[in-house]
């Protein structure tokens, strides 16, 4: 009978470390699938980043070169302002001058009919 109740206590003993034991290889094994997931995710996101820094890379060459370009399309603007500008005052220019002629061979023909 002693015999019987020491088996059934040991019995007992061993289900119940057993339990124990299924329960933390459990835990265990929860605890590495989420450490995996979470080592997918970053590794995913290191990928995302590392292609975000690539697009940078390529927007910090390109940006200046784009700016270069508007600022020469805007100095050829302003050169042909200036251009247009200084062709109408040459214009002006010409037309005084013109009068001027004009006005000095009116004066030429008074001063030499008198």
């Amino acid at each position: 009978d002693k015999k019987e109740r020491a088996l059934k206590e040991s019995r007992s003993e061993w289900e119940l470390e057993d339990a124990t034991h299924k329960r933390q290889k459990e835990a265990h094994e929860l605890q590495v699938q989420s450490h995996s997931e979470a080592l997918l995710a970053h590794d995913a996101l290191l990928k995302s980043l590392d292609s975000e820094l690539k697009l940078s890379k390529q927007f910090c060459e390109l940006i200046p070169r784009q700016i270069g370009f508007m600022d020469d399309e805007k100095k050829e603007e302003n050169q042909q302002d200036e251009n247009e500008g200084d062709l109408a005052q040459l214009q002006a220019e010409v037309v005084k001058c013109e009068a001027a002629v004009s006005e000095a061979k009116i004066l030429l023909k008074a001063a030499t009919s008198a």
